[in-house]
């Protein structure tokens, strides 16, 4: 393992995800195809990509204002990753820079020639010289806040639209703190008050949450949780608090029937199939054969016998099932705003022209779930989305469009009422509730 060049495995991930693999999955793909199974190094070429890519606005505009002439984006991917990684590694370490800038330049040379070696060395002495203080004042406007905070400039102005300013800076300064860990306890298979002995035992610096009964947050850990014997014998699953609170309002009872119209990871139709106690059945439909199939791996594990994974668009499901549900979960595609500090590429690859798209899926989603529901039945509506437009507004267009439902107060309460007078949904804010940003609605036939 101590042949392991983490800088290079590093570019080689970052080149991935530009490719369009998530960090989760370009991290583990080439870990796997390296053999890279020591926790320790998988943890520091984990953190080097997320860290780059958390501040790669900032890290890119060092580098594009240093070149003479052209831009970044001009580079091939992993040259331009191996510049990216040396700049994170001048400016936002403890490195000495000629070390950094003498590494760099070597690998470069290795991989693309002399010439080549030669304009990368140029370009980082330059850079050496360059000062944060230069580019980041204490100016509010868009683009310094964009920088401060790195985060993209419409999302910011969206922020302060939707928040107010105090409101937006105390959301872009909560990402800019470690990321919150939370662990769902499968009681199926064991109780908290064991798991968090065992936690503890381990070293883990745990909190048992105030508001729902099986989820931990972890607050410090010795080693990986993934690692821990709790993980790997299903006895624990790692899930965001906001995202456990949707299976709560969900309210799944025994015997129930549930569709869950796009349940890849599968986190929800885990939880749910647990509070229903193995009785009743959920359908976990999703159009994703790859991450159904990582669902369907973790069944057996997690001792749960009543999910049946159907392979199949959640948008089409009247045209497949015949079978009407008590309860439907919508937890649709979405821009993923809410999830921005755990997913740190993805704001800087959506764009808002994607919402279109995006709420025309979601609007064909609620319309279909009309069909699939049992006379007394209840849709539930969830994202990992800050924005109005995939919230709010396309619950007041479902409920002008249906007027035979109406909201239901969600329960249990832990948020925020949501925006424009939609008092009974709820929205949770990592500034406000140290989850990741959702909004849950419920619809009652």
């Amino acid at each position: 393992m101590g042949a392991i060049d983490k800088e290079l495995v590093a570019a080689k991930a970052l080149s991935a995800i530009e490719d369009g693999f998530s960090e989760r999955e370009a991290l583990r793909d080439i870990s796997k195809e390296l053999h890279i199974t020591d926790w320790r190094i998988r943890g520091t070429i984990h953190s080097l990509v997320f860290e780059i890519l958390k501040r790669l606005n900032l890290i890119d505009l060092i580098i594009n204002s240093s070149l003479q002439k052209g831009s970044l984006d001009q580079l091939k991917p992993y040259l331009r990753n191996l510049l990216r990684i040396g700049v994170f590694n001048l400016k936002f370490s403890d490195n000495l820079p000629q070390k950094v800038t003498k590494t760099i330049v070597q690998k470069i040379k290795e991989g693309f020639g002399e010439g080549m070696s030669k304009f990368a060395n140029a370009l980082l002495r330059k850079i050496e010289q360059v000062k944060l203080s230069d580019l980041i004042t204490e100016s509010t406007d868009i683009v310094n806040l964009s920088l401060k905070f790195q985060h993209p400039s419409w999302f910011i102005e969206y922020l302060i639209n939707l928040l107010g300013n105090s409101g937006a800076i105390e959301f872009l300064q909560k990402s800019l703190e470690p990321d919150f860990l939370y662990i769902r306890v499968n009681t199926l298979k064991t109780d908290i008050s064991s798991v968090l002995a065992t936690l503890t035992q381990d070293g883990f610096v745990i909190e048992a949450d105030k508001d729902l009964p099986d989820v931990i947050r972890i607050v410090e850990w010795q080693y990986p949780i993934i690692h821990s014997s709790l993980f790997k014998e299903g006895l624990i699953y790692i899930q965001d608090k906001a995202s456990s609170l949707v299976s709560y309002v969900v309210n799944p009872q025994q015997g129930d029937c549930i569709f869950d119209l796009c349940a890849a990871p599968g986190g929800k139709s885990l939880h749910m199939g647990q509070l229903m106690q193995n009785t009743g059945i959920v359908f976990a439909i999703d159009r994703s054969h790859r991450r159904l199939l990582e669902l369907s791996s973790k069944l057996s594990n997690y001792e749960l016998y009543n999910i049946f994974v159907i392979n199949a668009a959640g948008e089409d499901a009247s045209d497949f099932l015949r079978k009407r549900a008590d309860r439907i979960l919508i937890d649709p595609p979405c821009s993923g705003t809410g999830t921005f500090m755990s997913r740190p590429y993805s704001k800087w690859k959506f764009q808002p022209k994607e919402l279109q798209i995006l709420t025309a899926i979601q609007w064909k989603l609620l319309t279909n779930a009309v069909k699939l529901l049992k006379e007394s039945g209840e849709i539930i509506y969830s994202t990992c989305s800050i924005m109005i437009e995939e919230n709010e507004l396309l619950i007041k267009k479902f409920l002008e469009s249906y007027p035979e439902f109406s909201l239901v107060p969600v329960s249990p309460f832990i948020g925020v009422p949501g925006f424009l007078g939609l008092a009974d949904t709820q929205r949770l804010f990592p500034h406000l509730h140290n989850t990741e940003g959702f909004f849950i609605a419920k619809l009652k036939r």
